[in-house]
């Protein structure tokens, strides 16, 4: 038994447009040496501006070219800042990667 999804056809002008309006920007909140940096290079290698936002980073420009920006996922407020600088510098983000480091509970803190 096979499944028949069916066929949805857009009208291929729309299609260009709305690919040209949308900037290819890419916002790696938590981005670190491993995940974060494998993501970046994966997206810009497809065309992405990227901004890499953590914490061990300041505000500048890495060896790679992306935009960084300091970030602390543990301070709520500064998601604000850093959509508003990544707007700044590369445009509105179309991709947010949140790749902040997990968060271990003990059985004690669950209760």
């Amino acid at each position: 038994m096979s499944l028949r999804l069916p066929l949805i056809s857009y009208p291929l002008t729309l299609i260009r447009l709305s690919a040209m309006s949308i900037p290819k920007v890419i916002l790696i909140l938590g981005s670190g040496p491993n995940i974060g940096a494998a993501t970046a290079k994966a997206f810009a290698a497809r065309g992405y501006s990227v901004a890499l936002a953590a914490r061990s980073l300041t505000a500048g420009t890495s060896k790679e070219g992306y935009t960084t920006l300091s970030f602390d996922a543990s301070h709520p407020a500064s998601v604000k800042d850093v959509f508003a600088a990544t707007r700044t510098a590369l445009g509105t983000p179309s991709v947010v990667l949140f790749n902040r480091k997990p968060l271990f509970l003990s059985s004690s803190s669950i209760a």
